[in-house]
C-alpha cells in the first residue's frame, strides 16, 4: 500500500501519557494542573500522544463514552492536537472502572482506518487502537494502553491480549504505548569485556531487596515468598511484557540502550517506589526504525511562549510522560 499522505517523511514523535485522573470532573478544565499538563504536551512536540487516565462516569455506558468524547475534545483543544478517528468518533477506549485510554495526533497526520476499542472482559481499564498515515509507505498502528493496577495473574493476561492485538491479521508496523503496571521485560545488547561476544542483560532492575526496602503495594508487582524465618524476599512479576518481548516486539528504551530512568516514584505521598511502568513497544517491522527515547522529568521551553517554560512534570502527574521517535524512511523500507 502506497501512502497518500502529503506529509514528508520524517521522524515521528509518539509519546504516552498517565495524566493522573484527567478531567475527573468539567471543573478541573479551569484548574493550574489541567492547563499545564496541556502546555507540558505543547512543549513536548508530539505528532501522537497515547493518554491514560481520562476520566469519565455516567449512568450508561453510553452516556460514558458520551463524557469521555467531550473530555477527550477538552484535551485536544488545549493541545492543538486531533482525536477524531471519523466525523463524529473521539478515539476513545472506554474502561470498565471510568479510567479511559485515548489516542490524540497532530495536524497532517490522518486516520487510516482499523479503529479498535478493547475493553469489556478483555482489560481492566481499555485499550484503543487505530492505524495513522504518517507518510510512511503504508499506515502505522498506533495503541494506547494501561493495563491493571494489581491482580498479577489478570494482568499478565491483559499483556497477552496486546501481544494479539498488535500482531493479529495483516499488522506489521506498529507500536503500543502506555501504563503497564509492571517492570518491562526487555532486554539490552551488550557486548562482552572481552568484546568478543554479546549478551542480553535484563534493561530494567528488579524493586530493590531487603527489609528496608519492603512495601505491601509490591505485592502487587512481584512474586513474594518466605522462609523459615518469615523472611521476606521478593522478584519482580515481568510476565505482562514477557510476552512482547519473547515473540519479537521492542521496548524502545532497551532498543537504543537510552540511560535507565523511572516513570513513577516521584509522587509526594505515593507509596510507589521508582520504577519504569510506562513503556513504548514496537513491532518486530517496526523496532529498526526507532531512532529515540527520552523521558520528560523536567521542565520545558514553552511551545507557544518564548522565554517561558512549562511547570515541572514531577508536580503534574504520579506518571512521567515518555516519547519514542521514529524515522518513517525506515519503516518504508522494512516493506
Amino acid at each position: 500500500m502506497t501512502s497518500s499522505s502529503a506529509r514528508p517523511a520524517r521522524g515521528i514523535r509518539f509519546a504516552s501519557y498517565n495524566m493522573m485522573n484527567l478531567l475527573e470532573d468539567d471543573g478541573e478544565v479551569a484548574t493550574g494542573r489541567f492547563e499545564q499538563q496541556c502546555k507540558l504536551i505543547r512543549a513536548m512536540r508530539v505528532d501522537v500522544l497515547a493518554v491514560q487516565e481520562l476520566i469519565a462516569e455516567g449512568n450508561t455506558r453510553e452516556d460514558t463514552a458520551r463524557l469521555a468524547g467531550h473530555r477527550l475534545s477538552l484535551l485536544a483543544e488545549g493541545t492543538g492536537l486531533r482525536y477524531e478517528h471519523a466525523p463524529g468518533a473521539p478515539a476513545v477506549a472506554i474502561g470498565n472502572q471510568g479510567f479511559h485510554s485515548a489516542l490524540l495526533w497532530a495536524d497532517g497526520i490522518r486516520p487510516a482506518g482499523n479503529w479498535y476499542s478493547i475493553a469489556g472482559s478483555s482489560f481492566w481499564h481499555a485499550m484503543a487502537m487505530l492505524d495513522l498515515d504518517v507518510g510512511a509507505s503504508e499506515p502505522v498502528t498506533h495503541a494506547s494502553v494501561h493495563l491493571r493496577p494489581f491482580g498479577r495473574e489478570h494482568r499478565a493476561d491483559e499483556g497477552e491480549r496486546v501481544l494479539v492485538a498488535m500482531t493479529r491479521g495483516t499488522r506489521r508496523l506498529g507500536f503500543v504505548a502506555g501504563d503497564f503496571n509492571s517492570v518491562s521485560a526487555a532486554r539490552v545488547r551488550r557486548r562482552t569485556p572481552d568484546g568478543a561476544g554479546e549478551r542480553w542483560p535484563l534493561y530494567d532492575p528488579d524493586y530493590p531487596a531487603g527489609e528496608d526496602n519492603w512495601h505491601p503495594s509490591l505485592a502487587s508487582y512481584c512474586h513474594v515468598s518466605s522462609d523459615e524465618t518469615r523472611t521476606l524476599s521478593w522478584t519482580t512479576d515481568r510476565r505482562p511484557t514477557g510476552h512482547l518481548e519473547h515473540t519479537g516486539l521492542r521496548d524502545a528504551a532497551a532498543l537504543i540502550d537510552a540511560p535507565w530512568m523511572p516513570t513513577v516514584g516521584h509522587w509526594s505521598g505515593g507509596d510507589h517506589p521508582d520504577a519504569r511502568l510506562d513503556q513504548i513497544w514496537a513491532t518486530s517491522a517496526a523496532a529498526d526504525a526507532v531512532t529515540g527515547y527520552e523521558v520528560i522529568d523536567r521542565p520545558l521551553s514553552a511551545a507557544d511562549e518564548p522565554g517561558e517554560v512549562t511547570a515541572d512534570p514531577w508536580t503534574l502527574s504520579d506518571h512521567l510522560g515518555i516519547v519514542a521517535t521514529y524515522d518513517t524512511t525506515a519503516l518504508s523500507r522494512q516493506l
